[in-house]
């Protein structure tokens, strides 16, 4: 993700839009694999795009220490099933690595990942780190603010403190996630969202003005 930008109060005054992506509720895991050579590195490579089918697949480090991060598409039953076929197939192959491991992806596990890494002169692949908790999450909901095609101000968030902040519908999960990250958006509390929203794929943006400002005329 872009690094963030401070901006301040005056220069928030220009946000036009609010641009969120958000991610299907759910917590990740990652699979951890000591590898004895070059080839082994190859076959969990090989294996992460294979399973891109059943599940989200990240990649978090690659070496001696391969580890990989999955999570389903979704909590809808059929994807849920891609998604156990998943983790069985990664219990199926454990055996064959000098240790493996599928654990919850959290600040423990991911730290072990950090120490390994660094231990075996892995390339290290660094997580987003939630805005709100500090927890790593592979794939987390975006929300940026910007004027026109210039990012102000981007924040990155867990899926557990999406769900904790979740609401009825996208304007008022926006508007939450807008009040309570204060680090990246605290400048903005002035703005106010709008009714006009564009959606694509899985990007939703909002038109955004300064409170109390009035729409331009139409027509």
């Amino acid at each position: 993700m872009d690094a963030k930008v401070d901006i301040s109060e005056a220069a928030c005054g220009g946000v036009s839009s609010v641009t969120i992506e958000k991610e299907p509720e759910g917590n990740s895991l990652i699979f951890i694999a000591e590898t004895r050579n070059a080839v082994e590195v190859s076959e969990l490579r090989e294996l992460c795009s294979d399973l891109e089918h059943g599940c989200r697949v990240r990649m978090v480090a690659v070496g001696p220490v391969t580890a990989f991060a999955i999570k389903p598409f979704s909590e809808e039953p059929g994807h849920l099933s891609d998604f156990y076929e998943v983790t069985a197939i990664l219990d199926a192959i454990a055996s064959r690595y000098k240790a493996a491991y599928l654990q919850p992806l959290d600040a423990t596990s991911y730290r072990i990942v950090e120490d390994l890494a660094l231990e075996t002169g892995s390339e290290l692949m660094p997580l987003n780190h939630c805005d709100l908790c500090g927890r790593p999450e592979a794939f987390p909901t975006t929300l940026a603010a910007g004027e026109k095609n210039r990012r102000l101000a981007a924040g990155a968030y867990c899926s557990r403190c999406v769900a904790e902040l979740n609401r009825q519908n996208d304007y008022q999960l926006v508007s939450a996630l807008l009040n309570a990250d204060k680090r990246n958006f605290g400048s903005c509390a002035h703005v106010e969202l709008t009714n006009k929203v564009k959606r694509h794929g899985g990007k939703i943006t909002f038109s955004a003005r300064r409170r109390g400002q009035k729409l331009a005329a139409t027509g």
